[in-house]
């Protein structure tokens, strides 16, 4: 969760130029959809949404229960809530998910891949996110300067 930008998730929430990743388009990919994030792990923490948690010696983090991302099928995604994280040098990954904004995404062999469009501060910027399914779960995983953050979804549509 940068300070500019989740996901889904990245997201949380939560962006590969182009169409979603080459999958068969007959067959809809398991990632399209609109996912809320439930809950955020790492640094030795759990933070279930909605909540804050505080990390020692750092500061905190919070999710709320309105913290959605969006994948479509036609390759983009958009992503909005209020994930935030506060403290000196809090830089938690996202894999490039913004927490309000949007972008393209490719995702094949449970690996997302993404770019972000907006918002205008983070335009350009790309990430690689871990994604496994499990149910209406979604789980992704980053790691960003040694610090791997895993972040929960359902499936709400």
């Amino acid at each position: 969760m940068r300070k500019t930008g989740l996901l889904l998730i990245g997201a949380l929430l939560m962006a590969g130029c182009g169409g979603g990743g080459g999958e068969n388009r007959s067959r809809q990919s398991p990632i399209v959809g609109r996912w809320r994030l439930t809950r955020v792990q790492g640094l030795g923490q759990t933070l279930n949404c909605p909540g804050t948690l505080g990390i020692p010696g750092v500061g905190s983090a919070s999710c709320s229960d309105s913290d959605l991302v969006q994948f479509n099928n036609d390759g983009t995604f958009s992503a909005s809530g209020n994930v935030s994280a506060s403290g000196e040098g809090i830089e938690l990954p996202t894999g490039g998910i913004p927490t309000n904004g949007s972008g393209t995404y490719q995702f094949a062999n449970n690996t997302l891949n993404v770019t972000v469009a907006q918002p205008v501060d983070a335009q350009g910027e790309t990430g690689t996110v871990n994604v496994a399914f499990s149910g209406q779960n979604m789980t992704l995983s980053a790691t960003e300067s040694g610090v791997t953050v895993t972040s929960t979804f359902v499936k709400v549509q």
